[in-house]
């Protein structure tokens, strides 16, 4: 990174290509998949992981998690539908 600002609470993986004038604010995660092209801006606590390139210019707002692998669970089907006896019916009202 040159020119730029890293918080020292940041974390940046020795991996992640950084552009020019960079700024990394405090509490940032920075995965090993990472790109910041230049003039990138994250602010606090922002999350940035995956093999993910954020373009020129783009500012990062606070809490914000970009390009995190994603996860998939799988559900089983339940039958799940309410009781019609719990609830008034429209007669009795």
């Amino acid at each position: 990174m040159s020119i730029g600002q890293q918080h020292p609470t940041a974390i940046v993986a020795p991996q992640a290509t950084l552009g020019r004038d960079v700024q990394i604010g405090p509490y940032c995660i920075v995965g090993a998949e990472v790109t910041l092209s230049d003039g990138v801006i994250l602010h606090s606590h922002a999350v940035v992981d995956g093999n993910t390139t954020i373009g020129t210019g783009t500012e990062i707002f606070p809490f914000a998690s970009i390009g995190l692998r994603r996860r998939t669970r799988n559900f089983a089907a339940k039958n799940r539908s309410l009781s019609s006896a719990s609830a008034p019916s429209s007669a009795s009202m």
